[in-house]
């Protein structure tokens, strides 16, 4: 084990005054089988600081710069005298940034059992890539994100949510494609811990979709570190659309599901506040607003797609949420919508607090 090889993060934040300073050095090192004798790594190491400064109770503004290092690595196996197992690299591209940020944030929702119950939640941000480091890779991402809460009565509230980002790079001489725009992958849940279900009546062989992104994409490695998420999409794999656009709706009704359950075999457990939840999902992300109009499946997802392409993705579904002591529950089932009607039942197990 060394240095380069582990995962690390420190965190440090100085809160005592009204301006609030934090600061972030990570790593993180992934592998994976290249042939038999080989792996490959994928590290990804950095320094980030920003500023927070409030204005008032309910909102501030965040200043952010952070630097990347992104190094990706070919390792052979070989022994030496001593029979003992070493790994040379014998090959390695390197690529680094820095990422300025600058963040408005609005926040004066009021919280329950599992999350945000009433008021008002809104994040506006712009990041820019000024092309500083080993590549020449430019571009300007904005988002932003609203979250309305409705309480009614005194258990039940109604939730909205707007997502939006859009991401520009300069583009090649050639066939006019963006070089430098940052991806946003559409669907999936956060924090997932198992599920899954079909797309177009296919049953999914992972979480993800088979082909996310061109690998002849010579700023493949940049795309896959710098990608922007954009769920949860219940009922849809991780980049079940992609593009330098997305688009994201949530709707959801929250309710109490059960209040209180006491268990006596084979384990005397109670539990409490169990909530539930009815909720629909709409999202769309595309490279070219055509793709609104053209029933054919881009290149960029690969050539083994069935059905006429949308970028739209729909999905209806049910869930509860348990509170574990530590941590929270999710329990979920979507449906999503084809062109033949909706799919069958598709079962999530997540962690996490409600949007």
């Amino acid at each position: 084990m060394t240095l380069e090889n582990s995962d690390y993060f420190f965190y440090y934040a100085y809160l005592k005054n009204q301006i609030d300073y934090h600061f972030v050095a990570f790593q993180n090192a992934d592998f994976f089988n290249v042939d038999y004798f080989s792996i490959g790594r994928l590290r990804h190491y950095g320094l980030q600081g920003f500023i927070s400064h409030p204005f008032s109770r309910f909102q501030r503004i965040d200043y952010g710069l952070s630097w990347h290092n992104i190094n990706y690595s070919i390792l052979e196996q070989s022994t030496d005298e001593f029979n003992q197992i070493h790994y040379l690299s014998t090959y390695s591209s390197d690529y680094s940034t820095i990422l300025p940020t600058v963040s408005w944030i609005y926040d004066n929702s009021v919280f329950g059992f599992t999350g945000p119950v009433d008021g008002f939640r809104q994040n506006m941000s712009l990041t820019v890539n000024p092309g500083y480091g080993s590549n020449d890779l430019k571009f300007q991402t904005f988002k932003t994100d609203s979250r309305k809460y409705w309480l009614l009565g005194k258990d039940y509230t109604l939730a909205i949510r707007g997502f939006f980002g859009k991401s520009i790079g300069p583009k090649s001489s050639k066939g006019g494609k963006r070089k430098g725009g940052q991806k946003f992958f559409l669907g999936g849940i956060p924090y997932l811990l198992g599920g899954g279900g079909e797309t177009n009546g296919v049953e999914d062989e992972s979480h993800f979709r088979n082909v996310i992104l061109d690998t002849s994409n010579a700023s493949l490695i940049h795309d896959i570190y710098f990608t922007e998420y954009a769920f949860p999409l219940r009922g849809a794999r991780f980049a079940e659309r992609f593009g330098t656009n997305a688009t994201l709706l949530n709707f959801e009704v929250r309710f109490p599901f059960i209040n209180y359950l006491a268990l006596g075999f084979p384990l005397k457990v109670i539990f409490g506040n169990i909530r539930g939840h009815a909720f629909m999902d709409v999202g769309a992300a595309w490279d070219d607003p055509k793709e609104f109009t053209n029933t054919s499946w881009p290149d960029r997802y690969g050539s083994s797609n069935s059905g006429e392409f949308s970028p739209w993705v729909t999905t209806i579904g049910l869930g509860t949420k348990i509170n574990l002591g530590y941590f929270l529950l999710r329990i979920e089932t979507a449906w999503d919508k084809n062109p033949n009607g909706y799919s069958k039942a598709q079962w999530y197990f997540s962690l996490g607090p409600d949007w």
